[in-house]
């Protein structure tokens, strides 16, 4: 979907040529729908589109296989992007309510007394109710979800509770888009934010801390990242960590985590993308996590944004001494820098963001020379996708079952 603030109003059926300056690309939409009984792990569907007489967009996913199978979804025109699904998965999983009485154990009422070790246990418990947590749905997810909100106010009560509960959120509104509620569980939880983490001397409460703002990044408006980019600075910015003990408070609250977050954040302009490469180069071969200043940079400076508009994409001869440095690595032993490098130099087939056909033509032999997979070379060399691996991998995580992501 694209928007367009251009005068001209063109009737339905006008085949419109998509100016950069006219239109702008909306964020991807992400809907769970019922399957209508059918047992496939992928169906394949039409678009099909329309304009209703009161002025909303009328689309429809229509099975190829079976016309008669079709999914609607509206889009109100006349105001802000409200949405309406219908067949969307409404009904409650069965255990959810034991679930409710294990989180709510934790993380209820202060009245309730609540063992130590119920606190440590809550994650392995939910899993042995509800199964792997790899295999969590997102409705039940988002239903968690709504639960541990529920006991927001209560995670302040140990150090323990506070980083099981930041854990289990982060996990369960991952990646903060792809379901109806997202926008309202996200904005709830974000309100957490100002407040900082209780247990501040804790580092594994830090790195939760950062972990749970990545993972929900994908449902933060640029308001919201930006506001995550300046809370990070100081941790963050070289010229900051020169100060006085400012490097060593860096160094107790998650740094890694902490870099993992921002370059996560897409919505941040090119402009500061850049300043935090510029600031992550140097640090190459010194002290320090060597493969997550590679996949930051890789994140920071991919073509293809998970989220995010591609008007925010470095422009390629801004990453250029980035592919430079990658490429002067060892690729068959680095193969994290190998893996940034193809996300940066990765083919879109738009002029205004590919690098180069020189620079990918090297890249290309690179890749092949050290053996590296050969979805990495087609990444590219062609316009192709990530496989499910390289995507857990240039994520951080998985994915919820039966969520996909479509890059634009």
């Amino acid at each position: 979907l694209v928007a367009s603030q251009d005068d001209l109003t063109p009737l339905p059926g006008t085949l419109v040529p998509l100016d950069d300056l006219a239109f702008s690309a909306l964020p991807p939409l992400s809907l769970v729908m019922d399957a209508r009984g059918r047992k496939e792990d992928a169906i394949e569907v039409q678009l099909v589109a329309a304009l209703s007489p009161v002025g909303t967009l009328d689309l429809q996913c229509v099975a190829v296989d079976d016309r008669d199978v079709r999914w609607k979804i509206e889009f109100e025109l006349r105001s802000q992007a409200s949405v309406s699904i219908q067949g969307l998965q409404h009904e409650e999983h069965p255990k959810l309510a034991s679930a409710r009485e294990l989180i709510l154990g934790v993380f209820g009422p202060r009245s309730k007394s609540v063992d130590p070790k119920a606190v440590k246990r809550l994650r392995s418990d939910l899993e042995r109710l509800l199964g792997p947590k790899e295999d969590w749905g997102i409705v039940l997810l988002r239903g968690l979800a709504e639960i541990l909100i529920q006991g927001l106010p209560n995670r302040r009560r140990s150090p323990d509770h506070e980083r099981v509960w930041l854990n289990l959120a982060g996990f369960c509104l991952r990646p903060g888009f792809g379901h109806p509620l997202d926008e309202t569980l996200v904005a709830k939880v974000f309100e957490v934010f100002p407040q900082a983490p209780q247990f501040s001397q804790e580092s594994q409460v830090w790195s939760e801390w950062w972990t749970l703002w990545r993972r929900i990044a994908g449902g933060l408006d640029d308001r919201r990242q930006s506001i995550l980019f300046e809370s990070a600075l100081p941790y963050l910015e070289p010229s900051r960590l020169r100060r006085a003990n400012q490097a060593e408070l860096a160094r107790k609250r998650g740094p890694e985590d902490l870099l993992r977050l921002v370059a996560s954040l897409e919505h941040l302009s090119a402009k500061d993308k850049v300043r935090i490469g510029e600031w992550l180069l140097p640090r190459i071969g010194k002290a320090g996590d060597q493969r997550v200043l590679w996949w930051s940079l890789g994140r920071l400076g991919s073509r293809k944004p998970w989220h995010g508009s591609s008007h925010n994409v470095i422009p390629s001869s801004e990453v250029r001494n980035w592919l430079d440095r990658m490429m002067g690595e060892d690729l068959k032993k680095n193969t994290d820098a190998a893996l940034s490098a193809a996300l940066i130099a990765r083919f879109t087939g738009d002029r205004l963001l590919d690098v180069d056909v020189e620079t990918r033509e090297t890249l290309v032999h690179l890749l092949e020379e050290a053996k590296l997979p050969e979805s990495w070379v087609r990444l590219v060399s062609e316009v192709s996708d990530l496989t499910d691996l390289d995507e857990q991998r240039v994520l951080g995580e998985t994915l919820p079952p039966g969520l996909v992501l479509i890059t634009s």
